[in-house]
Formats: structure tokens, C-alpha cells, sequence
């Protein structure tokens, strides 16, 4: 497992969240969880449903005690403090509107809480209005705007107490799929110019790689992995986070040898296979081999230059689905069948019982520990 603790960046913390432990009963919640976020930066916890990543929002919003643990803003520990004296903006998965209020009330509602002179309230309300494009709708109530429409609001109200840290759990789940990703890039174009310390909550790997700048992937209470979006995917601690971000075709293997540039491998059903170097790998250890389906190419058979620092594999097509915006192809190459997807070219003369070449690069092997589930 990726050191939580090393794990932070580099710059200076605006959040710390140290060993937090919480159970329900005999069921243990959270288990040691540790992470830290600078301030403008936007970490994404992110994993399976029950896997404590809402319940750790919780905890550093005040809604939850933790049994064991800490949380720091800006170097106060605020773990005994109600949630309305942590300056925590929280961005509802329901939004959480108040339907009998106009929007304009929606939005001063934390800040009369706050007991803000009232032209202090009109300012800072039209100020997160004009954020987020929607002055004109100052009076209108939440049931005649649109669902995107009622997300920015929610927005608006958390940016508008001025929080020294925002919370977001699951913002995008009650949009269709559309209005999702829309609603996606419209956030983050939201956020950045902000520069607050941001926390998302999600289970949609794809929205925490679009928005965070850093990914935590849960399981089971604990953190498995954190790193940049990029660093989750090509580097996978274990078979789960590689399973859990992004697809993989996954296979049995044995180390036969290493050097300092390649680690050579033997994968069950498929043969002899060349992947990047792995420390602390040994001959004869038992691994799994990974391989996404986006980094194979499907090549004609006996057309394929043998280059260096590339596995090639004859295949056979079995499968051809168009999608789009991608061609699924499932291939049988020795013993095992993969999942290749192709962008470009001209896939529709491709039939099943093509005979092709599937190639990869060594450096999109990607090896786990087989003890490691």
C-alpha cells in the first residue's frame, strides 16, 4: 500500500487527517486513514459504496466523531468543534435546497447563520451568484431551475460563507449522464479560480480523474493508493486499484527474470512477456499481469515490425463491437482471451477469424504482487 503519509504533497497542508478509526459496532468503518491537501488543491476519495469514503467526509465536517485520529485546518485541530464553527462548505449530493426559500435565501441562508451585516449577506450572495452565471434567478425558488442549474446553487451556497475548506460528496449522482459531464467541467471551471482546498467524494473514477489533482482509492476503511490521476493508473498498488480504475485484462505470471530495464515474465495461457522493471520482484515469484485493453494494438498478421521494447502476441479475432467513440475487439491469444479497444483506423474490415498480431509496449505490462488482492 502506497504510505499515506508520504503520499501528501508536497506543499504545505492546508488539511491533515491523521489515523482517523471508526467503527459501527464490531464493523470497523475506517481504519487508519491519513491524508493531506494544500490549499487550492483537489483530492478525490474514491472507491466502491461501504468503503468509508463518505463516512470520512463526515468525520471532518463534524456530523461523525471519530474513535481514535485528528483533523487539521490551517494548523488548528477543529475534531471538538460543532460543524457550524469548522468554516466548512458542504456541497450535498441532493443539494439540499430549501424549497419554500427563494435562491437568493438559499444562498445567505449560512451566512445570516453566521449573523453577517445584511449588506455583507447581499454582497457576498450576488457575488456567488455572478460565479456561478445565475444573477437572474435570485428570486426564483429551487423547483423552477433545472437540475444542473440547482447543483450550482448548491455551490454557490457552500463558496459563499468564504470556507477555508469545501467538501463535496458525490455532487454529479442525481444528473443523467449527459448533464453529468457537463456538470463535470462546469465545476471544475468553477473551482479553480477559487483556490480552496477541496475535497470530492465519488465512485466514478472517471469524474475523480477529471477533477482531482490527486486520488485517494478506498477500500474496505482503508486507503490503498494515493497519487496523481495519472500516477493511480499507470502505477497500481495492487490488483484491486488497477481493477477499480480503469479496465484491465488481468493474468497469472511467473518472474522468470529482471534486469534494470525490463522484468521478463512468463503469463500463464499466453506465453513468454516482457514488462517495465520492478524492484524487489524475484525469479519464480507468483504475480499478476496487467495489461488495458486501450494500450494493445490489433495488427495484420505477419505485418508487425518486431521493435524493440514491445510484446507481440498472435491473436485471433473472436469479437468486434462499435461503439463510437471506440471498437471493443476480443481477441484469443494462446490460451487466454483479451479485450483490446481501438480508436482510428478502418476497423470495419476486420471479420472474426481474422488472424492479427496483438502489441503492446513492455511498459504497459503492469505487475502486482499476486499476494496482494
Amino acid at each position: 500500500m502506497t504510505d499515506q503519509r508520504a503520499a501528501a504533497s508536497s506543499a504545505v497542508a492546508h488539511l491533515t487527517v491523521e489515523g482517523l478509526e471508526l467503527s459501527f459496532g464490531s464493523h470497523r468503518v475506517l481504519n487508519d486513514v491519513s491524508f493531506s491537501i494544500a490549499e487550492g488543491e483537489r483530492l478525490c476519495l474514491l472507491g466502491p459504496s461501504g468503503c468509508g469514503k463518505t463516512t470520512t467526509l463526515q468525520v471532518i465536517a463534524g456530523f461523525l466523531q471519530a474513535r481514535a485520529g485528528s483533523v487539521h485546518v490551517a494548523g488548528q485541530a477543529i475534531d471538538r468543534l460543532p460543524p457550524e464553527k469548522r468554516n466548512i462548505g458542504i456541497m450535498f449530493q441532493n443539494y439540499a435546497l430549501f424549497p419554500h426559500l427563494s435562491i437568493f435565501e438559499n444562498i445567505a441562508f449560512g451566512l445570516r447563520m453566521r449573523r453577517l451585516p445584511s449588506a455583507e449577506i447581499a454582497q457576498r450572495v450576488n457575488e456567488a451568484l455572478r460565479l456561478v452565471r445565475l444573477a437572474h434567478a435570485a428570486q426564483k425558488q429551487p423547483r423552477q431551475l433545472s437540475g444542473g442549474e440547482q447543483q450550482r446553487i448548491a455551490f454557490a451556497r457552500a463558496v459563499a460563507i468564504h470556507p477555508s475548506l469545501l467538501l463535496l460528496d458525490e455532487p454529479f449522482s442525481n444528473l443523467d449522464a449527459r448533464l453529468r459531464i457537463e456538470m463535470r467541467d462546469e465545476l471544475l471551471h468553477l473551482l479553480k479560480p477559487l483556490r480552496i482546498a477541496t475535497l470530492m467524494v465519488t465512485h466514478d473514477q472517471e469524474e475523480a480523474m477529471a477533477i482531482a489533482d490527486r486520488v485517494a482509492v478506498m477500500r474496505a476503511g482503508r486507503i490503498e493508493q494515493i497519487g496523481t490521476p495519472q500516477s493511480v493508473y499507470s502505477t497500481p498498488a495492487n490488483l484491486f486499484v488497477a481493477q477499480f480504475v480503469g479496465e484491465s485484462n488481468v493474468l497469472e505470471g511467473t518472474v522468470v527474470a529482471g534486469t534494470v530495464t525490463e522484468t521478463r515474465l512468463e503469463a500463464e495461457g499466453l506465453g513468454p512477456l516482457s514488462a517495465r522493471a520492478y524492484a524487489g520482484l524475484r525469479q519464480k515469484d507468483q504475480v499478476k499481469v496487467l495489461v488495458r485493453p486501450e494500450r494493445i494494438s490489433l495488427l495484420p498478421a505477419g505485418a508487425a515490425s518486431r521493435e524493440p521494447g514491445w510484446n507481440y502476441v498472435p491473436a485471433t479475432l473472436e469479437e468486434i463491437v462499435f461503439l463510437g467513440h471506440r471498437t471493443e475487439c476480443r481477441v484469443v491469444a494462446g490460451a487466454r482471451k483479451l479485450m483490446a479497444w481501438q480508436t482510428g483506423g478502418d476497423m470495419q474490415a476486420l471479420r472474426p477469424g481474422d488472424q492479427l498480431v496483438a502489441a503492446w509496449r513492455h511498459d504497459d505490462t503492469l505487475v502486482v504482487p499476486k499476494d496482494v488482492p
